[in-house]
């Protein structure tokens, strides 16, 4: 249930909820309609929108609302036109996103790609599809933008990175296997055969 606007309580019904919600949204509508623009004259909106951006870094905070872009909009918009790239890399890019990566993640807010689970879903779907090879460089692709994403502020995590492989339980069982097996020793009779073997050799014929 959500809070009750006045004293903090819950609703008891979802029309109370809803009217509520009108309400604040037409409150707020009625406070944009009277802002006439940034504080400072001669500063654009844009340009004050960065000077708060620049503001929140230097505090190290983050703008909460910055992820709530789609992953397409901003591939297309901002991550793109970034990339100094060969046509042919540009290309194979697009196929990737085009076929494999926006079917899945383009109309979604990029803020809520943050479970591994729902990346690792994805490829397993793709690998019945497609060659192995073509769903990792798929990956990589989506790994690198989540990356890139995460240094923009956009996610809390890149949830395509590729974990190190645990080897911890491989190198158990090797040392196991190497205690269990023990070191091979010829019996008395095998070295007998041995030294017959390598005097007829060697030509010699000691006792």
């Amino acid at each position: 249930m959500s809070a009750h606007k006045d004293g903090g309580y819950p609703f008891t019904t979802k029309t109370d909820a809803l009217n509520a919600a009108n309400d604040k949204e037409a409150e707020i509508r009625s406070l944009v309609a009277l802002w006439d623009g940034p504080p400072v004259e001669g500063v654009t909106l844009d340009q004050w929108q960065r000077l708060l951006a620049g503001r929140r870094r230097a505090r190290g905070e983050k703008n909460p609302f910055a992820g709530e872009i789609t992953f397409r909009e901003w591939i297309e918009t901002k991550w793109f036109p970034a990339q100094d790239i060969e046509d042919s890399s540009l290309h194979t890019y697009e196929q990737h996103l085009r076929l494999r990566i926006f079917p899945k993640f383009g109309d979604v807010p990029i803020n809520t790609i943050v479970e591994r689970e729902e990346v690792e879903a994805w490829a397993i779907e793709l690998r019945r599809r497609y060659a192995r090879s073509t769903v990792g460089n798929t990956r990589d692709l989506l790994s690198t933008i989540l990356g890139d994403a995460y240094e923009a502020g956009l996610v809390d995590v890149n949830a395509a990175a590729r974990r190190r492989r645990r080897r911890r339980g491989k190198v158990i069982d090797q040392r196991a296997q190497t205690v269990q097996e023990p070191r091979p020793w010829a019996t008395p009779l095998e070295a007998l055969l041995i030294a017959e073997r390598c005097a007829v050799l060697t030509g010699r014929n000691d006792d």
